[in-house]
C-alpha cells in the first residue's frame, strides 16, 4: 500500500488548524499541522513533506518568509498561500514567483480538494498544452502568441468573449489568458461563468491588462484567478508565469 503525501499546514489559529487537518485526512492524506511558523521549517527539513499550506498573517512570523524559506530549501516543494486579507495581500499573491496558488478564507472545501490533487499530481502539462487567448487587442494577441507558440505550446486566439465561450465550452483548453476590458462584456464575466460550469470551473485562468487597478485585482483574486499581469507584458516573464501555472517542471 503506497504511502499517504504528506500535507503541512501553518496557521496560528487553532481552530482553522483543526479544520484543515480534518479535511485533509479525509482526502486521504498524512497531514501535520503547527501553529507555530518558527518550527514549521524544521518539520520540512526533518519530514518528507509533499505540499505546504501556509497562512501569510501571523503575529510571530510572516508567511512570506516562511514561503521564502522553504523554497530556499527545496525549490521543488509546492506551496500554498492563505489569506483572509485581500485588500492588503491580493496584489502580492497574483505577483508572487514562489507562491504555487492560493487559497481565501473561509476555505472552500472543494477547492482545497482540487488544489491539492492538482499540486500532488504527478501529471505535468506537456510543452505543446492548449492555450486560448482572449484580447480585443490585435497586437497584444500577435505578441503574446508569438511568445508562447515559439515555447511548443498550441495556440487558439480570439478578439470577442463569446466567440472565445463557445470554444472553451466545446474543447476546454488548458489555460485562458485574457484581458478584462472588450466592447460586449468584461473578461470577469467570462471568468464567472466558467466557474460555474463544472466541465471548466477548473481551467486556470491568467489575466493580462491594462487595467490594473486595485479593484481590478480584488476581483481578479475573487474569482480564483491565478494571474495577473499588467500591459505591456515582457515575453520571458510571461511565458515563465504560464510555465509556473501549468506546473510545468521548469521552463525550456
Amino acid at each position: 500500500m503506497p504511502t499517504p503525501a504528506c500535507i503541512l499546514i501553518v496557521d496560528d489559529e487553532k481552530d482553522v488548524l483543526a479544520v484543515f487537518i480534518d479535511l485533509i485526512e479525509t482526502g486521504g492524506y498524512r497531514a501535520i499541522g503547527t501553529t507555530d511558523p518558527e518550527k514549521a521549517l524544521g518539520i520540512v527539513q526533518a519530514e518528507e513533506v509533499d505540499l505546504v499550506i501556509v497562512d501569510l498573517m501571523m503575529p510571530k512570523r510572516d508567511g512570506w518568509h516562511l514561503l521564502e524559506d522553504i523554497k530556499k530549501y527545496d525549490t521543488a516543494i509546492p506551496v500554498i498561500v492563505l489569506t483572509g486579507f485581500l485588500t492588503e495581500q491580493s496584489e502580492s499573491i497574483l505577483a508572487s514567483k514562489q507562491a504555487d496558488s492560493y487559497l481565501i478564507k473561509p476555505v472552500d472545501h472543494d477547492r482545497l480538494q482540487t488544489q491539492i490533487k492538482h499540486h500532488l499530481s504527478d501529471h505535468k502539462p506537456a510543452k505543446d498544452a492548449h492555450i486560448v487567448i482572449i484580447d480585443a487587442n490585435p497586437d497584444t494577441r500577435e505578441d503574446t502568441e508569438h511568445a508562447l507558440s515559439r515555447r511548443g505550446f498550441q495556440i487558439t486566439s480570439f478578439d470577442a468573449l463569446e466567440t472565445a465561450a463557445q470554444s472553451i465550452y466545446a474543447t476546454p483548453p488548458d489555460l485562458i489568458i485574457l484581458d478584462i476590458t472588450f466592447p460586449k462584456g468584461t473578461g470577469f464575466n467570462l471568468c464567472q461563468n466558467l466557474q460555474q460550469n463544472p466541465k471548466t470551473k477548473h481551467i486556470p485562468t491568467f489575466i493580462l491588462t491594462a487595467e490594473s487597478s486595485r479593484q481590478n485585482l480584488l476581483k481578479a483574486i475573487q474569482l480564483g484567478v491565478r494571474g495577473f499581469v499588467a500591459k505591456p507584458a515582457a515575453p520571458n516573464a510571461l511565458v515563465e508565469r504560464v510555465f509556473k501555472i501549468l506546473r510545468h517542471p521548469s521552463t525550456p
